[in-house]
């Protein structure tokens, strides 16, 4: 049975004084029906409700689309007798558009079943077009509901966005943990780095000076708990390094440095320590040691692991250890008194020769002390003009008479009276001092050989003075020599230059340039100590060499010893065969002067003849 409303019911509300009326904006509106029935009741509706509109009517579906898409639509209208398409088809393709459009569904009859499918397919709202007085009320709530939707669509937005922005920064502060993460373990690594090179020397991987000080002093403060646990340090210096280095390379040097480290380590415990402190300087801590004979063995085994050659690019080279040793045996309370006294007796094995040790004892530390008060001295010796000139002469075999002489240092010392060379000559090449010693030795001998010759009519001599090989790392001696000789006005035909043979072999690339240049001057040069170090054929042939003096222990030795005396016996044959003269060092008695004779070494030089002498009494042998 239907239901009639009543005509109350059906009749157009009072509607509220403001309406949409008031709004002067134009509203749009797209009509889909099949005829132009209604339209015009439609638009009156309309015009009733807003000032501006506009309707626009397409009759299918196709101009439905084009409409939407080219025109402006706030609102569509659609007959339910259109029949082409289904009404819930029409309502998925208006709700495709990029932006939503309010859809209003006009119908004959109020089908509840109809309507909730409309509804349910996107429609805004159902009208009967009967009643089309409710379409004002429909549109009022529908633009409203449009307001909302708007707002809530530029909510969503900005939520959206905001999402957007949170996650592209919670991406960025992931990033930034992950850097932060990658730099905290990088600064770690870096850290543990710089521990380790604080702590280690760099080239041999070996612990460093620093490591080594901090481990023995927590070994010298467990022996204060445990006097049981005895401690000793080695202390050691490798011969023939700077040799190796300068010849061959600081590459050839470092991996010699890098053998040297590993061979100790095979020859001690894994509980001792082994460090580098720098150049060709190494440390032992012996731990846990019993007794100084114990330590003694060990020195010993590190001078039989060295006794074997290191083999570097192919090449062999033979190095051995000076090493000085000291031990908990003597009251030790700090690191730097043990290191200190482990060092004074390395200096004492490197005095005793090649491959030796020392163990320190109390008369070493007196001897380094009054050698640190020399050194201080020496300073001042130079401008005190504490240093004087000797003269020792230099015979010839074949008249008896001098030919020239040596000229020596002294040091006349105000407390300690005439000290030799060999107490202060390292000293000065040590501190540097040594280039002054010589230039001072230079110009005193020249100036006193002049001398000589304007007070003794006729005499006519030669003049020999030392040289040091620092000479050839300052690369200004041509000059000096220049100056010198003009200064003094000396015969440079007279002078005779005297140089080691390692000060050959040291600077062997910049010597020859050097000796050709002094050559040129007219000065005559020397090889001393002939012998002793690593002079050949090949040198002898290469530079421009006058003479060599065959070094004293041979001479000293020759009468007693076969082997030294032929090795006498065949310096002076090679250098006769090479056109070179011969001066022998060290002739202390009758015999040894007549077999030199026998031998035709035509110079001879020693305590036979005379000492060295000062000026005033070198001068008997000129006059005889």
């Amino acid at each position: 049975m239907s239901v009639t409303p009543c005509r109350s019911a059906l009749q157009k509300p009072e509607l509220p004084m403001k309406t949409l009326k008031s709004s002067g904006k134009t509203r749009h509106f797209l009509l889909l029906s099949p005829t132009h029935a209604g339209e015009a009741t439609l638009r009156t509706e309309l015009i009733n409700a807003y000032t501006n509109i506009t309707l626009r009517r397409v009759d299918n579906s196709d101009n439905l689309w084009e409409a939407l898409i080219t025109q402006p639509c706030d609102v569509v209208l659609i007959d339910s007798n259109y029949k082409k398409r289904p009404i819930p088809e029409l309502l998925r393709m208006i709700a495709s558009q990029d932006h939503y459009i309010p859809t209003i569904v006009l119908t004959d009859t109020l089908d509840l079943n109809e309507m909730k499918s409309h509804l349910m397919h996107g429609a805004s709202d159902c009208i009967s077009k009967t009643e089309l007085w409710r379409l004002e009320l429909c549109l009022t709530r529908v633009f409203k509901e449009q307001v909302l939707l708007s707002a809530q669509r530029k909510a969503d937005m900005a939520l959206r966005q905001a999402n957007m922005e949170l996650s592209s920064r919670f991406r960025e502060l992931e990033r930034a943990k992950d850097e932060l993460v990658r730099t905290k373990r990088a600064l770690e690594q870096s850290n543990r780095q710089l521990h380790y090179d604080a702590y280690h020397d760099m080239l041999t991987g070996l612990p460093n000076r620093t490591m080594f000080m901090d481990r023995l002093t927590h070994t010298i403060e467990r022996h204060k708990r445990h006097p049981e646990a005895g401690f000793a340090v080695l202390f050691l210096d490798f011969d023939r390094f700077k040799i190796v280095n300068d010849s061959l390379g600081h590459a050839v040097g470092d991996e010699m440095l890098k053998l040297i480290g590993q061979r100790l380590k095979m020859v001690l415990r894994p509980v001792d320590t082994v460090a580098r402190f720098g150049g060709d300087e190494f440390s032992v801590l012996l731990e846990d040691t019993s007794s100084i004979a114990g330590v003694e063995e060990v020195a010993q085994r590190i001078q039989m692991a060295f006794a074997h050659s290191l083999v570097i690019a192919g090449q062999e080279i033979f190095t051995s250890a000076s090493i000085g040793i000291t031990s908990s045996q003597l009251p030790y309370t700090s690191a730097a008194d043990v290191l200190r006294d482990a060092d004074i007796a390395m200096y004492r094995a490197k005095a005793l020769g090649k491959a030796q040790y020392a163990v320190f004892d109390h008369a070493m530390h007196h001897e380094m002390m009054t050698l640190l008060s020399l050194e201080a001295d020496l300073r001042n010796a130079l401008i005190n003009k504490e240093l004087t000139v000797f003269y020792q002469p230099i015979m010839t075999t074949r008249t008896g008479q001098c030919s020239g002489y040596e000229a020596l240092v002294r040091w006349d010392h105000p407390q300690h009276g005439i000290i030799s060379p060999p107490t202060f000559i390292a000293i000065a090449e040590e501190m540097g001092l040594i280039i002054e010693i010589d230039r001072y030795v230079l110009k005193e001998a020249c100036r006193q050989g002049v001398r000589w010759q304007q007070t003794i009519p006729g005499a006519d001599f030669t003049m020999s003075v030392n040289l040091s090989s620092r000479h050839f790392m300052i690369r200004d001696l041509v000059p000096t020599l220049k100056h010198i000789l003009k200064e003094t006005g000396f015969n440079p035909a007279k002078l005779k230059l005297e140089m080691t043979e390692a000060t050959l072999m040291t600077h062997s690339d910049t010597v020859k340039d050097v000796l050709m240049q002094i050559k040129t001057l007219g000065i005559a040069l020397h090889i001393d100590d002939f012998g002793t170090g690593y002079s050949s054929l090949s040198y002898l042939q290469k530079l421009p060499i006058d003479a060599i003096k065959i070094d004293r222990t041979f001479v000293m030795r020759m009468i007693e010893n076969s082997e030294s005396a032929e090795l006498v016996r065949t310096i002076i044959a090679m250098a006769q065969n090479l056109e070179l003269s011969v001066v022998a060092e060290g002739v202390e008695t009758l015999e040894q002067y007549e077999t030199l004779k026998e031998l035709e070494c035509p110079f001879v030089q020693g305590f036979l003849f005379s000492e060295p002498r000062r000026a005033k009494d070198a001068d008997r042998f000129l006059l005889a």
